[in-house]
């Protein structure tokens, strides 16, 4: 899949999806520039999650369009995305504890390949894998950690490891939903400066309720409340928007 310099990495055309009677997004519009950390924030319940989600191809929209580099991917399934370079994490670590920081950087490199069925005794000898792993682990910092079992990690270690896994294969764009959840003040202070040194070479939707950290990495937020977006500008406007201040701050902007 290639595209010009200037295509958006993602764009979202008018997204709408219900559960039952009740509307988790509605009528989502959002674009992703190449290089871009776009910020998505709101309160409990605006349809973060669920927009992400769909993104994502984990749910299917009632209505709409996502296109990844100007091509329409909104039917194809979870997996077919992650392999044309939509990547996503989770508020919740998903790794697999028994085994060592490397090897969950491996597996997560030969899913990308597609042949996960080869699993572990062919796994453990591919150089080329592990130097893949290796290599992603210390982009995120914690290369001295890759042997470790990952049980013995601390939330924050266990954070930067999923980041790692998300990585691995030159994603097209990073979905990272909440990735400071659980984290103490000196992680998440970590965490900010690890995701501001690799925001110049990724594309990122950050949805985060830490508002300084996300305040202090996104180039644009997009602020949604019950499922719809009431504002899309840089960090500082949306600051400042009278809108945004009275539906999620609870307050006025200064005149």
């Amino acid at each position: 899949m290639s595209s010009a310099p200037d295509t958006p990495v993602m764009q979202v055309e008018g997204l709408w999806k219900s559960y039952g009677g009740v509307v988790a997004n509605r009528d989502v519009s959002i674009t992703i520039a190449p290089g871009e950390v776009h910020g998505l924030i709101g309160p409990n319940g605006a349809g973060k999650t669920t927009l992400i989600s769909l993104l994502s191809g984990e749910v299917l929209p009632d209505q709409g369009r996502i296109l990844l580099a100007g091509e329409d991917v909104t039917q194809l399934s979870a997996p077919r995305r992650a392999k044309l370079g939509i990547r996503r994490s989770f508020q919740i670590t998903s790794v697999f504890p028994e085994l060592t920081v490397v090897a969950n950087a491996m597996l997560a490199c030969q899913a990308m390949r597609g042949n996960t069925f080869n699993f572990w005794r062919p796994l453990i000898t591919d150089k080329e894998l592990k130097d893949i792993a290796r290599a992603t682990l210390a982009q995120v910092g914690i290369e001295h950690l890759a042997e470790r079992t990952t049980a013995k990690l601390s939330h924050g270690e266990r954070r930067h490891l999923e980041l790692a896994m998300v990585l691995v294969g030159k994603p097209r764009i990073l979905l990272l939903d909440e990735p400071f959840a659980g984290m103490g003040p000196d992680e998440t202070a970590e965490m900010v400066e690890r995701l501001r040194a690799i925001k110049s070479q990724h594309t990122m939707l950050l949805i985060e309720h830490d508002l300084d950290a996300v305040f202090s990495l996104a180039d644009r937020l997009t602020v949604m409340v019950m499922g719809t977006p009431i504002a899309t500008d840089t960090p500082e406007a949306v600051r400042q928007d009278e809108t945004v201040r009275a539906a999620y701050f609870g307050t006025k902007a200064a005149s």
